[in-house]
């Protein structure tokens, strides 16, 4: 099962805006870009094209920055993500780009909406849509 820890669609940031963690987070960061957006994979700065999406390992560093401004959606997650990510063949810590991003939001919005309101069954309805994410 997978378990959310907290996450959010369609987020705004402010130009400038920059994620350095050395160390990573301690959990899977799962993040989906509207823009293009520069990222360190490796030692290697790169800028990415509209929608990619990565995968950070728990511990993994992590680096990226815009100086326009972003929008996109996160989610910190722990669990039995390890078979899943490897079954779909889902690249860790590198960036990759989903066939059609359109899905992506909307499913972010629906685990935002039953992480917060914490309804009975949410963690199982949690487990399901990021499944469904991992799988499109």
């Amino acid at each position: 099962m997978l378990y959310l820890h907290s996450l959010r669609h369609a987020y705004p940031e402010g130009a400038g805006f920059f994620i350095d963690r050395k160390r990573g987070h301690e959990a899977y960061t799962f993040l989906h870009f509207f823009e293009g957006i520069d990222l360190l994979v490796g030692k290697t700065l790169i800028h990415t094209e509209p929608h990619a999406c990565m995968i950070y390992r728990p511990g993994a560093p992590q680096y990226f920055r815009t100086d326009t401004g972003l929008v996109h959606d996160w989610i910190h997650f722990t669990g039995e993500a390890k078979p899943l990510l490897s079954e779909m063949e889902l690249p860790l810590d590198t960036p990759f780009y989903p066939r059609g991003a359109s899905f992506i939001t909307s499913l972010v919005r629906e685990m935002e909406s039953e992480f917060y309101n914490k309804r009975a069954g949410y963690e199982r309805l949690s487990d399901a849509k990021m499944t469904e994410l991992f799988v499109k």
